[in-house]
Protein backbone atom coordinates (compact mmCIF):
# COMPACT_ATOMS: atom_id res chain seq x y z
CA UNK A 1 0.00 0.00 0.00
CA UNK A 2 1.27 3.48 -0.88
CA UNK A 3 0.19 6.81 0.59
CA UNK A 4 -0.08 10.01 -1.40
CA UNK A 5 -0.42 13.39 0.33
CA UNK A 6 -3.27 15.30 -1.31
CA UNK A 7 -3.37 18.41 0.86
CA UNK A 8 -1.27 20.01 3.59
CA UNK A 9 -2.88 22.51 5.97
CA UNK A 10 -1.34 24.62 8.73
CA UNK A 11 -2.68 27.25 11.12
CA UNK A 12 -1.66 29.78 13.74
CA UNK A 13 -3.20 30.49 17.13
CA UNK A 14 -5.91 33.15 17.01
CA UNK A 15 -8.66 34.30 19.33
CA UNK A 16 -12.06 32.91 18.35
CA UNK A 17 -15.17 34.71 19.63
CA UNK A 18 -18.38 32.71 19.98
CA UNK A 19 -21.97 33.97 19.76
CA UNK A 20 -22.25 34.12 23.57
CA UNK A 21 -19.22 36.45 23.70
CA UNK A 22 -16.84 33.86 25.10
CA UNK A 23 -13.38 33.72 23.59
CA UNK A 24 -11.01 30.83 22.99
CA UNK A 25 -7.41 30.62 21.77
CA UNK A 26 -7.12 28.06 18.97
CA UNK A 27 -5.22 27.17 15.82
CA UNK A 28 -8.14 25.12 14.54
CA UNK A 29 -8.55 27.20 11.36
CA UNK A 30 -6.10 25.67 8.93
CA UNK A 31 -5.20 26.90 5.45
CA UNK A 32 -3.73 25.05 2.50
CA UNK A 33 0.00 25.45 1.86
CA UNK A 34 1.97 24.13 -1.14
CA UNK A 35 4.72 22.57 0.98
CA UNK A 36 5.99 22.46 4.53
CA UNK A 37 9.14 21.51 6.42
CA UNK A 38 8.62 18.76 8.99
CA UNK A 39 10.65 18.45 12.19
CA UNK A 40 10.31 16.66 15.54
CA UNK A 41 7.63 19.06 16.80
CA UNK A 42 5.56 18.99 13.62
CA UNK A 43 5.13 21.22 10.62
CA UNK A 44 6.84 24.57 10.34
CA UNK A 45 4.20 27.28 10.36
CA UNK A 46 1.62 25.19 12.22
CA UNK A 47 0.72 25.88 15.83
CA UNK A 48 -1.69 24.49 18.42
CA UNK A 49 -3.78 26.38 20.96
CA UNK A 50 -3.95 23.84 23.79
CA UNK A 51 -0.38 22.65 24.11
CA UNK A 52 -1.34 20.49 27.12
CA UNK A 53 -3.44 18.27 24.83
CA UNK A 54 -2.02 18.88 21.34
CA UNK A 55 1.41 19.05 19.79
CA UNK A 56 4.73 17.86 21.17
CA UNK A 57 6.93 15.07 19.87
CA UNK A 58 4.27 12.41 20.47
CA UNK A 59 1.50 14.37 18.67
CA UNK A 60 3.43 16.33 16.08
CA UNK A 61 1.35 15.51 12.97
CA UNK A 62 -2.17 14.38 12.22
CA UNK A 63 -3.10 12.50 9.06
CA UNK A 64 -6.63 11.78 7.89
CA UNK A 65 -7.41 9.36 5.10
CA UNK A 66 -9.59 10.45 2.19
CA UNK A 67 -12.20 7.87 3.24
CA UNK A 68 -12.23 9.16 6.83
CA UNK A 69 -12.61 12.75 5.62
CA UNK A 70 -15.70 11.80 3.59
CA UNK A 71 -17.11 9.75 6.49
CA UNK A 72 -16.60 12.67 8.87
CA UNK A 73 -18.52 14.96 6.51
CA UNK A 74 -21.35 12.42 6.40
CA UNK A 75 -21.35 11.91 10.17
CA UNK A 76 -21.53 15.65 10.85
CA UNK A 77 -23.88 16.28 7.93
CA UNK A 78 -21.41 18.88 6.66
CA UNK A 79 -19.62 19.56 3.41
CA UNK A 80 -16.19 20.66 4.57
CA UNK A 81 -13.93 21.51 1.67
CA UNK A 82 -10.66 19.68 1.23
CA UNK A 83 -8.99 22.80 -0.15
CA UNK A 84 -10.68 25.46 2.00
CA UNK A 85 -10.21 26.31 5.65
CA UNK A 86 -10.50 23.41 8.05
CA UNK A 87 -12.26 23.76 11.38
CA UNK A 88 -12.14 20.13 12.49
CA UNK A 89 -9.65 19.59 15.31
CA UNK A 90 -6.00 19.36 14.22
CA UNK A 91 -6.56 18.05 10.74
CA UNK A 92 -3.22 18.66 9.11
CA UNK A 93 -3.42 16.85 5.82
CA UNK A 94 -5.53 14.36 3.95
CA UNK A 95 -4.00 11.28 2.39
CA UNK A 96 -5.19 8.59 0.03
CA UNK A 97 -3.93 5.05 0.59
CA UNK A 98 -3.52 3.10 -2.63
Amino acid sequence: MNAKILVIKVGQVETLTFSDGSQYESAIRKKVVPSVKIHSLGAEGNDVGLKKHHGGVDKALFFMSADSFNELNALLNKDFSLYGYCDIRRKFCRVRLE
